[in-house]
């Protein structure tokens, strides 16, 4: 979930300017692990029901990436 999650981000915001800066990402070797906890962290008290539809929209927001 991380990983994927990581990869949406880092489509989603490619070349998107933040008070006149562009988004910059960490290494994958960082940011990955850091999203791993982050995720646990956020979900920790979510039911598997509850993964499984952050899961599923996460890989929805991923599929829609191939048409770009």
């Amino acid at each position: 979930m991380a990983f994927l999650d990581d990869m949406v981000c880092r489509h989603e915001l490619d070349g998107v300017m933040v008070k006149g800066g562009p988004v910059v990402f960490p290494p994958k070797k960082e940011s990955i692990p850091y999203r791993f906890e982050l995720f646990l962290e956020m979900y920790a008290e979510d039911t598997p029901e509850e993964w499984e539809k952050t899961y599923r929209q996460t890989w929805k927001r991923a599929k829609a990436l191939r048409g770009k």
